[in-house]
């Protein structure tokens, strides 16, 4: 019978809600005894490991008192056999020693050819490798390519051109990856130009190389577009990685008692913490950090210390450009309530000794280290409060997306210069609003200018004619309708007395709804302000005037 974990059961039909903490004790032996009743499996030396057991082969103890039946309670399914498909991916290539390649490598790590380093020289010198073993697939991998051979591989268009095919379509390679290829390519191309060739290769390597600078750019093309669908706002929606503002706020409420718990049971100093839950302790300062301190990259929280914390000025202001690494890594600063700061000290000073911290960092991992993968540890925490994955970046997306419907432009501005982030996805949101915004606003100017002209009774006037014409005289039909058209769209224009309407100016009241009604209903909603039953405009009042007014007196 397949061994079912404890993910197998979650949708079990009966299953709690909720699954069973588990409370294993030590014997007197110093052994940890398997809760399962019956089970033949031998006492475990460590915590760890039984409960591995129980999580693997015991995963119905989670969600049940007893073993229930196996067919009434979970999908067939779960039961068959899934048939593993190995994928297979040719990298046979020349040897990395060979005497072409050691040239090339020095050449690569010189001044002429880049400066590379040792890494980024063998990556390099490897795909061009793979690029001349598919040319003379029926080599042997030992063989010292001579530079004759390497001249009519790399003039050759139809060998790249079926390389490339060979990279998308067998190697399943991106374009990203694609375009790595064609640079290593390139830089076999001024390595063979520096070496000296005769004329007649010259030639044919120009025209190598404005093939690889074609594909290059094509590539870039199809890269983009693909960015494009990918993280456009209603796919990343579709596919349930998109959440909003007020979802996110419901992630610290949601793991707060949790925490205040364990918080609690650490203030008895005999009190024994499970691993887990100091893991979890971390993983929810995390969340704090990125929900209620700032969106900012994972590395500025990274290097925080302790010190840091406990030398926050009266304005909750941490300022890490005077960290040792600020050089490199770019810090920036970031604001504590006093909130965040009583529940960072909280898990300083509970919760972070029981980790054996070896280093001065704030967040540690269980093996008293500094902690990485923030990224990883974020999305988990707020998908098991929200069900979406969100990670930090995608998380400054979402922020700087919302802040197009709530934040003026010079607030959008500021938000996205504090995250030192600027998002291809919020900028993308901001032009499908925009365009959205300009038609609404466009098609709302060219019914007022039609209301405001006679073509309402101009079409009124092409139908009563039209509905006039005897059609039964097929001969005249289009004589008819020729008429009717002309004498309807050129009507007697009135005469002109020459006088100019009045204008009205604004008064304050008028400015104090327009200032409210931008606040209410958003920059460039001037119909919305104007149509708003809470604010009384003039009569002679347009969206155009809304707008020049708004513009005067600073309010966007």
């Amino acid at each position: 019978m397949k061994l079912l974990s404890k993910p197998n059961w979650i949708n079990a039909k009966g299953a709690w809600k909720k699954p069973r903490r588990l409370h294993i004790k030590c014997n007197t032996t110093g052994l940890f005894e398997c809760p399962v009743l019956n089970c033949d499996s031998e006492d475990f030396k460590s915590l760890r490991g039984c409960r591995k057991h129980i999580y693997v082969k015991h995963g119905w103890y989670f969600y049940f008192d007893a073993k229930p039946n196996l067919d009434e309670v979970l999908p067939k399914h779960l039961f068959q056999k899934k048939k593993l498909v190995k994928q297979t991916r040719s990298h046979t290539t020349f040897k990395l020693d060979s005497s072409f390649s050691l040239k090339f490598l020095q050449w690569l790590s010189s001044t002429g050819g880049g400066s590379k380093t040792k890494s980024q020289s063998q990556m390099s010198a490897r795909k061009v490798l793979k690029f001349l073993k598919f040319c003379c697939a029926d080599t042997s991998s030992e063989w010292d390519i001579p530079s004759n051979v390497i001249d009519y591989c790399l003039g050759s268009l139809k060998m790249i051109s079926d390389f490339i095919y060979h990279l998308q379509e067998d190697w399943s390679v991106g374009f990203s990856g694609v375009i790595g290829y064609m640079n290593s390519l390139s830089n076999l191309l001024d390595f063979r130009r520096s070496s000296g060739v005769c004329d007649l290769n010259m030639a044919t390597l120009v025209a190598t190389e404005i093939y690889l600078a074609r594909a290059k750019k094509s590539l870039s093309k199809s890269m983009r577009k693909q960015w494009h669908d990918l993280l456009n706002v209603d796919h990343l929606s579709k596919i349930d990685c998109w959440a909003s503002l007020e979802d996110l706020q419901l992630v610290i409420p949601y793991h707060s008692p949790k925490f205040m718990q364990i918080v609690t049971n650490a203030t008895k100093p005999a009190a024994c913490i499970p691993s887990h839950d100091l893991s979890f302790s971390t993983a929810f300062i995390v969340a704090v950090l990125f929900l209620m301190v700032k969106a900012t990259r994972p590395m500025t929280f990274q290097f925080l210390t302790v010190t840091m914390i406990q030398n926050i000025n009266g304005e909750g202001v941490i300022d890490l450009t005077s960290f040792k690494t600020q050089n490199k890594y770019g810090f920036d600063s970031l604001v504590f309530t006093q909130e965040v700061v009583l529940i960072v000290k909280n898990y300083i000073a509970l919760i972070r000794p029981r980790l054996n911290p070896s280093c001065e960092y704030l967040l540690v991992n269980r093996n008293g280290s500094q902690l990485a993968k923030f990224s990883d540890i974020f999305g988990r925490i707020v998908f098991n409060a929200i069900g979406k994955y969100i990670h930090p970046t995608r998380y400054r997306q979402i922020v700087e997306t919302e802040s197009s419907k709530k934040l003026f432009l010079d607030e959008q501005f500021l938000l996205s210069e504090d995250q030192k982030h600027t998002s291809n996805v919020a900028r993308i949101h901001y032009k499908k609003l925009k365009s959205q915004d300009v038609a609404q606003r466009g098609f709302e100017c060219m019914q007022k200018l039609r209301d405001n002209s006679n073509n309402t009774q101009e079409i009124n006037e092409i139908n009563n004619t039209i509905n006039q014409i005897d059609f039964s005289a097929s001969d005249d039909i289009s004589k008819n309708i020729n008429k009717a058209t002309s004498s309807a769209i050129n009507p007697v224009k009135p005469p002109n007395n020459g006088k100019r309407r009045k204008k009205t100016p604004f008064s304050e009241l008028e400015d104090d709804f327009l200032q409210r009604g931008i606040l209410k209903h958003g920059v460039g909603k001037w119909s919305s302000i104007l149509c708003d039953q809470e604010y009384s405009f003039d009569s002679s009042r347009k969206t155009a005037t809304l707008q020049v007014r708004a513009k005067l007196k600073k309010l966007i």
